[in-house]
């Protein structure tokens, strides 16, 4: 059975409360800017209130005295633009967020071409392309973005980290290991390792060294990760669960078993006293337990945690969903190692509606999927069956 990690997407999940780092650095407005000052401070309130349907007219009015005072204020007023796509984006309405922060790009592209107020709007419209799932795309933008940081910051800013990161994120694979890289040479050479953005950086490394094959550089990013994110004072449990379960992934991929067993049930104690025994990180830690222990051939053990994980996972998701149907499949080969095929059988023709159902013929986890009922029909010596 396929170990999985929970890491690149919650890698991006993670990080999205790091992103939108713009800040005005206006000096003190003269007496005649009041209004505008107090009209901006009013669509940063509405925004972080999730009101967007009243930004639209406001940033307009906003955006108008700014031209009319003139810069630093025509600045300020125009970069207020992204808090509406911003604002629809957080409301999980990605569509419009969508076209509205690509108006903005276009319109600071025409007034302020070179400002930190268009690398911020890049940056806006790359995050929204993500979530979107459009990945060419958000890269495209992420790129324009680390070239204007580049020419406002150097190379060794902050601004170039996190645009580097960003890219290392829509790639997904191997191809992203030198901008993680860049990205966490950056904050080491800043001194910047004490914040949650250098345990993201050093997070996406290891996830793309584990699916690059590369298990000993993984897991020296994954200790390197659990060190850095332990010694933050408001290091959440969940992910601290996440970083050892990884950790335990690897450990245990390079034969390291008594280690990855006991990161495994610490992370099992860390999801339940976080999440409560019935959360879906909850039954991400028991399925992994019951992959830990089917590895060891101790099926029973194994049945034990994958019965748990299921539980949870067809009460929250219901019984077509993927994550379902992976369960299953991992029962039926409890029970064909247990030789008890009929039960083998019965889990894996399920595991195999769900995912024709849910991913269609021709993907992979279904050949899977009639590659376990064929081995289990050979089994039982049903070899024209076996064959079918």
């Amino acid at each position: 059975m396929k170990k999985t990690l929970q890491m690149l997407r919650m890698g991006a999940l993670l990080l999205m409360g790091c992103l939108g780092w713009y800040t005005a650095r206006a000096s003190s407005p003269p007496a005649d800017t009041t209004e505008l000052v107090a009209l901006l401070h009013a669509i940063d309130s509405l925004a972080s209130e999730g009101q967007c349907q009243a930004l639209g007219p406001m940033i307009a009015q906003a955006q108008a005295w700014g031209r009319e005072l003139g810069d630093p204020w025509r600045t300020r007023a125009l970069a207020s633009g992204r808090m509406h796509s911003k604002c629809l984006r957080g409301a999980g309405e990605y569509r419009r967020a969508l076209t509205l922060a690509r108006q903005h790009a276009a319109l600071l592209e025409r007034e302020l071409p070179g400002s930190e107020a268009l690398m911020d709007a890049w940056n806006e419209l790359g995050i929204i392309l993500f979530r979107l799932s459009r990945y060419d795309e958000a890269r495209a933008v992420y790129e324009r973005g680390l070239a204007l940081a580049r020419q406002l910051f150097g190379d060794e800013s902050i601004e170039v980290a996190r645009f580097s990161n960003n890219i290392g994120l829509t790639l997904g694979d191997e191809r992203a290991i030198p901008y993680y890289e860049q990205a966490v040479r950056i904050l080491r050479h800043r001194g910047d390792t004490a914040s949650m953005e250098a345990v993201i950086f050093n997070f996406n490394l290891a996830t793309t060294w584990y699916n690059a094959g590369e298990l000993r550089k993984a897991v020296d990013g994954f200790r390197s990760t659990l060190r850095l994110l332990e010694a933050l004072p408001d290091a959440s449990p969940g992910n601290i669960a996440l970083v050892k379960n990884n950790l335990s992934v690897a450990l245990q991929n390079l034969g390291e078993r008594d280690e990855a067993m006991r990161l495994l049930l610490e992370t099992r104690d860390l999801y339940e006293s976080a999440f409560g025994p019935d959360h879906p990180q909850t039954a991400y830690g028991y399925s992994n337990l019951g992959l830990f222990f089917y590895d060891e051939g101790d099926y029973g053990r194994a049945l034990n945690y994958f019965f748990k994980a299921l539980a949870i996972r067809r009460a929250k998701m219901g019984e077509q969903h993927e994550l379902v149907g992976n369960l299953y499949n991992n029962i039926g080969n409890c029970y064909r190692g247990l030789k008890r095929y009929q039960d083998a059988l019965d889990y894996c023709e399920k595991a195999l509606a769900i995912r024709l159902a849910v991913l269609g013929p021709d993907h992979r986890e279904v050949a899977d999927s009639y590659g376990d009922l064929g081995a289990i029909y050979q089994e039982m010596g049903l070899y024209e069956r076996a064959l079918a």
